[in-house]
């Protein structure tokens, strides 16, 4: 009686075992093609991958200059966007499942996964990049934006005419794991003088 126990105990045994090295492997590899779930246009997300200024696909930024401060070229409205205003269009992806660690180190290097805009035929790489468990959000600075095509354009030094270039199209959107993407939006930049 006492041998037929230990056989079924050890076949009991067995095959908690095994069901539990298919659990494993199937936990490690049977977890699914990793995909994009949603995209969200944000100008401003937080650590967690929450969003705090979405938009959907029209952005109108307003820019108050101090009173005492002239803006008289591209460059100067540039430099006041990033080092002032600070306005920056990005997006928050989230994929349909947590990564895996290799998956992770592969989205945190640079060349691998990056953020990408396009405006006025001038492609670049996003400046922010911040990876989550199942999210990465990418922004870029607006006066980034503009200048770069201002540069590319020969326009940097000239004297700033609004309506040379706003409203825009921006395209925003990011290249990961061999899937890129591009999303249409329209923004339009209005400035003033802040009242004394």
């Amino acid at each position: 009686m006492k041998s037929i126990l230990n056989r079924i105990r050890n076949v009991f045994l067995k095959e908690i075992f095994n069901t539990i090295i298919i659990l494993s492997f199937c936990f490690m590899n049977c977890r699914g093609e990793l995909e994009v779930s949603n995209i969200q246009i944000c100008d401003l997300f937080t650590s967690q991958g929450k969003c705090k200024e979405p938009w959907s696909d029209q952005r109108e930024y307003k820019v108050e200059f101090p009173v005492n401060k002239k803006m008289k070229t591209w460059e100067d409205l540039s430099h006041h966007l990033y080092f002032n205003a600070r306005e920056t269009p990005g997006l928050v992806v989230q994929w349909n499942r947590t990564f895996t660690t290799e998956e992770k180190a592969k989205f945190s290097s640079k060349s691998e996964c990056y953020g990408i805009y396009q405006f006025y035929g001038h492609r670049g790489k996003m400046e922010g990049k911040e990876i989550g468990n199942d999210w990465m959000g990418f922004f870029q600075y607006l006066g980034t934006i503009l200048e770069e095509e201002r540069k590319a354009s020969g326009k940097w030094k000239d004297d700033y005419y609004l309506k040379e270039l706003f409203p825009a199209n921006l395209e925003l959107g990011f290249h990961c794991n061999q899937i890129e993407t591009l999303v249409p939006l329209k923004i339009n930049l209005i400035v003033s003088e802040a009242n004394p």
